[in-house]
């Protein structure tokens, strides 16, 4: 199976959500695959509305929608 778009965003976002406080290059590598699996995991399965009822997303499609139209 090829990578996909979610895969490159887990890439980039891990290291940013999830540092490791080592300073041994082997353990940041061996680390980073982790890291990327887990945030790939939460941006496959989490679902906002299940932690927040009220989440309403200001962002995308949906904010079009919800937007009054000006006449």
């Amino acid at each position: 199976m090829g990578r996909t778009r979610a895969d490159d965003v887990a890439l980039v976002m891990a290291p940013n959500l999830l540092r490791t406080t080592s300073d041994s290059l082997a353990t940041v590598f061996t680390n980073s695959a982790f890291e990327s699996k887990f945030v790939l995991n939460l941006l496959q399965h989490m679902d906002p509305r299940t932690i927040d009822p009220g989440y309403i997303p200001r962002h995308g499609m949906v904010s079009l929608q919800n937007t009054p139209t000006s006449s």
